[in-house]
């Protein structure tokens, strides 16, 4: 009996989309990040949110996210959403310093 080639490859999920699987766009965490940094101002983490805005500063420019209570918090939630290695890295290292 002569196999026949598959129609299509078993799981093209590599080629989606960064938003189909829940991650954000670096405009996004943007906005989101800004929101943290205002949040760390507001609690008095100073040099914790200046290490934010120079992260915020290699990201492209994004309209304003709702206000935050928790820095801290709010960081925990975005960590998931961002895809690229280095940047989640930083992020985490800076969520150890909190």
């Amino acid at each position: 009996m002569e196999q026949k080639p598959h129609a299509s490859p078993a799981c093209a999920l590599n080629e989606a989309p960064d938003s189909y699987l829940g991650y954000l766009t670096p405009a996004e965490i943007a906005a989101q990040l800004a929101a943290i940094a205002r949040a760390a101002h507001a609690s008095g983490r100073m040099a914790w949110a200046e290490k934010i805005e120079s992260i915020l500063r290699k990201l492209p420019s994004a309209s304003p996210a709702p206000e935050i209570a928790d820095a801290g918090a709010a960081l925990d939630a975005l960590l998931p959403k961002i895809r690229d290695d280095g940047l989640h890295a930083t992020l985490k290292s800076l969520r150890a310093e909190w």
